[in-house]
């Protein structure tokens, strides 16, 4: 069955929006496994390191949200993930982490984090799928045991950012509403 589902753009409008915690889980809603450095991997580390890299914000993707009263697809734009990432780090919310948005974990911290750039010569990770310009990446360095099996086992695949936002409804014609394909149960 297909929906049509209005688009809102999400931005910041005051000092208490924006994301405070990231979440590792098993299907970001971004769409975008991380990748972790480890002898499981096709990437070529120590694997005591211990570090997973990979997309924590991608702009003008539109993401699916059900908030148990609506359906709607939502994006963030470029300059919002340039915010949101710089008022992350100014707050102090690099430690900030949780698992499959629930219970707070310890030994795992944001240690890198950039946005690609294009003109300044920031691009995506080798061996990392291409993605926009504008593109917020992390690295954490996982000390906890328990959640660096589960990043090895495949139980975590990638980060979802959690926050505060205000929506603003796209001026959209019927053409420019967004498609969404669901299965049919």
């Amino acid at each position: 069955m297909k929906k049509k589902l209005p688009l809102y753009n999400l931005v910041l409008t005051d000092e208490e929006e924006g994301v405070d915690m990231v979440s590792f889980v098993d299907a970001p809603a971004i769409e975008q496994d991380f990748f972790a450095f480890s002898k499981h991997q096709t990437f070529k580390a120590d694997p005591s390191r211990k570090i997973v890299t990979g997309a924590m914000m991608i702009p003008d993707i539109p993401i699916y949200r059900n908030d148990g009263k609506e359906e709607f697809m939502v994006i963030f734009s470029r300059p919002t993930v340039e915010k949101i990432a710089q008022k992350f780090f100014k707050k102090g919310f690099s430690n900030n982490v949780n698992v499959d948005h629930s219970e707070k974990v310890d030994g795992v911290y944001l240690y890198e984090s950039f946005i690609t750039d294009k003109e300044r010569g920031i691009v995506s990770p080798k061996g990392h799928p291409k993605v926009p310009n504008g593109t917020w990446f992390g690295s954490y360095k996982v000390d906890n045991e328990s959640i660096w099996q589960s990043v090895l086992d495949g139980t975590f695949k990638g980060f979802s950012v959690e926050g505060m936002f205000n929506r603003q409804l796209m001026k959209m014609s019927i053409e420019d509403e967004v498609d969404i394909l669901f299965n049919d149960l």
